[in-house]
């Protein structure tokens, strides 16, 4: 039997299943859909998938030629390297924002210098006038070492030449490395090229500790990521942090509301994403023909383990992270196939999620005993107890452990500080705790890492995650199948973040634009806008660098132009069917039917690159066609010149907005967009497809 059925839990050894069975999260729309490049700051906990995002994100983008594609992820020796400098810093009386304000300059010069590095191998960028000052540095960048950490480390010691950090030396640095003027220099080579540049890092934690000069090196760079992506309008960055990291960063960064809290995306996973996740690897691993991810499910399990119940039981032993699960069914898959048994069912895995319980809990004190207090007294408060509390329990319990021997510092200075109540709602934030939702009588474990700004009442009903019941002795979990089953019945245990919340409110606001926008060629600009918009939202895999009016100079002004990357069904269809690697659309402001003028401009717009299909995007209500002199120049145009032109409409694309709210139907405008090509032929030519 193969070990790790499912996949390695450890995303760098996982590439086999990655490439074939990686499942696209809302996150992962998220950060390649342009109108969403403010967020750059990635945050999860442990085994959320962060890797596995850095791993996707680096394919996606290396499919794109005009795309150059940066990945920055050290080994541990590289970033004490850099705790080197930090740390002299620190002894001679630096203070954090000092710190962190000096290696947001180095971090912003290198970053470009290796972006411009990539850039000098376009053929067209010794062509570009007035970039002599950012050539000559790159030159010198490139010389100073053969991996970025060499060239980073030479470009530090350089620019401090051994001189201490202080308030004047850190203003020194900001002309000594003149990144503002070079991140002007850097826009202007990437609009001139027609280039995208997409930076990943990820791997910080590595060689990571939680002091004065760890906290500032990765400051700075949260720092610099932010500033990069507000300043450059064709940069992509993805800086991937771990939710602790971030969490001291916020504590010592006077500047992180202002400058970094708007611009972080954290890592969020249901049910219904963890369950079809787990699906496609069941299904490439045991090789199952297409089928329902529910009867794919209860084809591999047995027991109550079967069924949608089933799969929620093993997500109650889980912290709703993919690792997590990955882990609980790979060990029971394997403790099923040596009991010579296909199916995997209660035993197989209630003995796993023993093995993992304390490993879980371990994990949670090692990433947040930093920055959530109490948590190292946490086995001697809840051994032997129940799961379930009242909020006024537990503040008793709180109060009683604090008024002992061998108590925690940071857990009596946050009682004295704070008192019983933000302990417990710091609890909330990482997930340990969940709060009873009155309507529901679910529990809610937020895992978004906030301390939500509420107040509980003494009777609010809480409950301890599932998944650290039998790692803190609590009796509960010494039960039968049948009473475990009760209790998960009882207890049906949801996750909270708030992305997807904050997603679905900008798609509203954008279907609600369209309304705003005057027909005719007051609004021309405004549809232009809203079109090229949610088109990068609606078909962001297979649709990429699109552009208003690329060739603007030209007699020939396409409205909108994109690449066609062919990555989804419909989008390799018209690339095989028509020839589109540039696809156009042409956008007209208006409710009434198309004339012959504005076909035969759209007509001289194909060819070549641009293929044998053009799409118009009208105001209309439908993009269906009726009777009349419009589908008759649709029929020559593809009879006499085999030329198809296919209707759109600003009506059409937002209801397309509006499917894609729901998580399920996230293929919805390629699947929609299939359909009425498909119309065209059986429908409207009257010819067989």
């Amino acid at each position: 039997m193969k070990a790790n059925r499912l996949g390695d839990v450890r995303a760098e050894y996982d590439s086999k299943m990655l490439d074939r069975a990686f499942y696209e999260t809302p996150d992962f729309l998220t950060l390649i859909e342009p109108e969403n490049r403010a967020k750059c700051i990635v945050v999860g906990r442990r085994g959320t998938g962060k890797s596995a995002l850095f791993y996707a994100l680096q394919k996606h983008y290396q499919k794109s030629k005009r795309t150059v594609l940066i990945e920055i992820a050290p080994e541990d020796y590289e970033i004490i390297q850099l705790r080197a400098y930090a740390s002299k810093v620190a002894i001679s009386g630096g203070r954090y924002n000092l710190v962190r304000g000096a290696f947001k300059i180095f971090w912003r010069y290198a970053i470009m210098m290796e972006v411009i590095a990539k850039l000098r191998r376009h053929e067209r960028y010794h062509t570009i006038a007035g970039i002599d000052e950012l050539t000559q540095r790159s030159f010198v960048w490139t010389k100073s070492g053969k991996l970025f950490f060499e060239r980073f480390n030479s470009t530090i010691r350089t620019a401090l030449d051994g001189a201490a950090l202080d308030d004047n030396v850190v203003g020194q640095l900001a002309t000594q490395l003149p990144v503002r003027d070079l991140e002007k220099g850097m826009a202007y080579v990437l609009e001139q090229l027609g280039s995208e540049t997409v930076v990943l890092i990820d791997r910080l934690d590595e060689g990571y500790e939680a002091d004065t000069s760890g906290l500032a090196i990765i400051g700075g760079l949260s720092h610099a990521v932010s500033s990069l992506a507000g300043m450059l309008e064709r940069a992509r960055l993805a800086l991937f942090l771990r939710d602790n990291i971030l969490r001291s960063i916020a504590r010592a960064d006077s500047d992180f509301s202002r400058n970094i809290e708007g611009q972080v995306l954290r890592l969020h996973w249901d049910k219904y994403h963890l369950f079809n996740m787990i699906c496609a690897r069941l299904r490439l691993a045991y090789n199952i023909e297409a089928e329902s991810t529910q009867k794919l499910w209860d084809r591999c399990t047995a027991q109550n383990i079967r069924g949608s119940n089933g799969f929620a039981k093993c997500l109650q032993l889980t912290l709703y992270r993919p690792r997590d699960l990955l882990l609980l069914l790979n060990n029971a898959i394997q403790h099923a196939s040596s009991h010579n048994r296909e199916h995997i069912d209660n035993e197989d895995v209630e003995i796993t999620a023993r093995e993992i319980s304390v490993n879980r809990f371990e994990e949670l004190k090692k990433e947040y005993q930093d920055t959530v207090a109490g948590l190292g007294s946490l086995s001697r408060m809840f051994t032997g107890l129940s799961p379930r509390y009242l909020y006024s329990e537990i503040n008793g319990l709180i109060v009683k452990i604090c008024s002992g021997e061998n108590v925690a510092a940071d857990l009596v200075q946050e009682l004295a500080l704070l008192g019983p109540g933000s302990i417990i709602l710091q609890w909330y934030s990482i997930g340990f705790v969940g709060i009873e939702d009155e309507v529901t009588g679910t529990f809610i474990f937020c895992h978004d890492g906030k301390n939500p700004d509420i107040t509980l009442p003494d009777n609010k009903r809480l409950l301890l995650h599932p998944c650290y019941w039998i790692a803190l002795g609590i009796t509960d979990t010494m039960i039968t199948s049948e009473e475990a089953e009760s209790i998960h019945d009882e207890y049906d245990v949801e996750v909270y973040s708030e992305t997807p919340a904050l997603r679905n409110k900008r798609i509203g606001q954008i279907m609600n634009e369209l309304e705003k926008i005057p027909l005719g060629v007051d609004g021309a600009s405004q549809f232009e806008l809203w079109c090229k918009q949610v088109l990068e939202i609606l078909y962001v895999k297979s649709l990429r660098n699109l552009e208003l009016h690329p060739n603007r100079n030209d007699i020939q002004r396409r409205d909108i132009v994109g690449t066609n990357l062919a990555v989804s069904p419909v989008w390799a269809r018209i690339m095989t069917d028509y020839k589109a690697r540039q696809v156009v659309f042409e956008v007209k402001n208006v409710e009434r039917e198309l004339n012959p003028t504005e076909f035969r401009q759209m007509l001289s717009y194909l060819g070549g690159d641009y293929g044998n299909i053009g799409f118009f995007v009208t105001r209309c209500k439908t993009p269906d066609l009726v009777r009349g002199e419009q589908l008759g120049w649709i029929k020559e145009m593809y009879l006499k010149q085999n030329r198809l032109i296919v209707k759109l409409t600003g009506p059409w694309l937002a209801g397309l907005l509006s499917k894609i709210r729901n998580p399920q139907k996230h293929d919805e405008p390629s699947n929609k967009l299939s359909t009425l090509l498909d119309r065209y032929p059986r429908n409207y030519l009257n010819i067989r497809s």
